[in-house]
């Protein structure tokens, strides 16, 4: 549901030691900035994944909650 509403950003193939880490310096410091799932990450099985970001915003903390969005 959150891809749906603009919140979720899909990155393959980053840099585990890099970009993950760059990207969600940058995210977590940013008002109401997109959570990011990453795959495909060179060097790990291409079944593990990364999500960061997922509490960024008001809308996916309710989500989570089960709360009423807005």
């Amino acid at each position: 549901e959150i891809e749906q509403m603009g919140q979720l950003r899909r990155v393959h193939g980053a840099n585990a030691e890099e970009d993950i880490g760059a990207a969600t310096d940058v995210l977590q410091h940013a008002a109401e900035s997109p959570a990011a799932l990453f795959d495909q990450i060179p060097g790990y099985d291409p079944s593990f994944r990364v999500l960061v970001n997922g509490f960024g915003a008001t809308d996916r903390i309710a989500l989570t909650l089960g709360l009423s969005l807005g």
